[in-house]
């Protein structure tokens, strides 16, 4: 992502919910100075992203339902939403791809690195201690992120949350198109969203405001790359308004999607 496209959100998203561009900036130092030595370029995973169809997975309630949609996804790139690891190794599935500020489930996420997965792990300000506990059991296979311009090893995809940050890396990548699971970024927070939750419950203020960010950013996402952005709803559970330039699909069209992509590749 060019820092002169991303920073007017940057500054936007920091107006909006009081983040401190200082201890931002502080975090992606201290995470460059712990990963410098180890990590990898995004070059790394590209080929694991480039021309497939990404299917991101968030931890949103839907998720529940939805997860099968990765065991139909041959040949797709599958990318979790920090979280969203944890349902993932539930059903005995490995992502290439873990996406994280690390407040998700260290342990399942840790699993899910030492099956094979790469990590992108992000710095901001509110996750400095959760960087300095953890972020040094990751000796390969790791990539930095942060959400200020980027420095040394660190880089700047775009995106805010797990999720669509996730979104993002792919577009970044050079995905064919992105399939979103467990985005329901509405009312509510999945269980797996937070290691202290046991079952899903209302979304808090705060956190209610990233949802809002997420669906601001997945739209302009879809005007910024000119790639099929589609995401999966489920009967029962609530992913609120359409997002603009996001088509929502039922889970009886996730094979028309898949095979529309597979073409669409075959034909380029």
């Amino acid at each position: 992502m060019n820092w002169n496209i991303w920073e007017p959100w940057y500054i936007w998203i920091v107006g909006a919910l009081g983040i401190s561009m200082n201890m931002d900036f502080e975090a992606a130092q201290r995470l460059d100075a712990m990963i410098r030595n180890r990590a990898c370029n995004a070059s790394a995973v590209r080929g694991l992203v480039e021309k497939k169809l990404a299917i991101i997975v968030g931890a949103g309630p839907s998720v529940e339902k939805s997860i099968d949609v990765v065991l139909k996804g041959k040949g797709c790139a599958v990318i979790a939403a920090d979280g969203a690891c944890s349902k993932l190794l539930e059903v005995g599935v490995t992502p290439d791809i873990i996406v994280t500020d690390l407040d998700g489930n260290v342990d399942d996420i840790y699993e899910g690195w030492r099956r094979g997965a790469y990590i992108v792990v992000h710095a901001h300000g509110d996750n400095i201690q959760a960087l300095e506990e953890h972020a040094k059991k990751f000796n390969k296979r790791v990539i930095g992120t942060t959400q200020t311009r980027p420095i040394g090893c660190l880089h700047n995809f775009g995106g805010f949350t797990d999720g669509d940050r996730a979104v993002f890396m792919a577009l970044e990548l050079n995905c064919a198109a992105i399939l979103m699971i467990g985005m329901d970024l509405s009312k509510k927070v999945g269980k797996y969203s937070k290691p202290w939750l046991s079952e899903d419950e209302m979304a808090w203020p705060f956190k209610y405001a990233k949802f809002m960010i997420a669906r601001k950013l997945l739209s302009w996402a879809s005007r910024l790359y000119s790639k099929p952005i589609l995401r999966v709803v489920v009967n029962g559970y609530d992913c609120g308004e359409q997002i603009d330039g996001v088509r929502d699909i039922n889970l009886n069209e996730v094979n028309e999607v898949i095979d529309e992509v597979y073409l669409m590749n075959l034909l380029a």
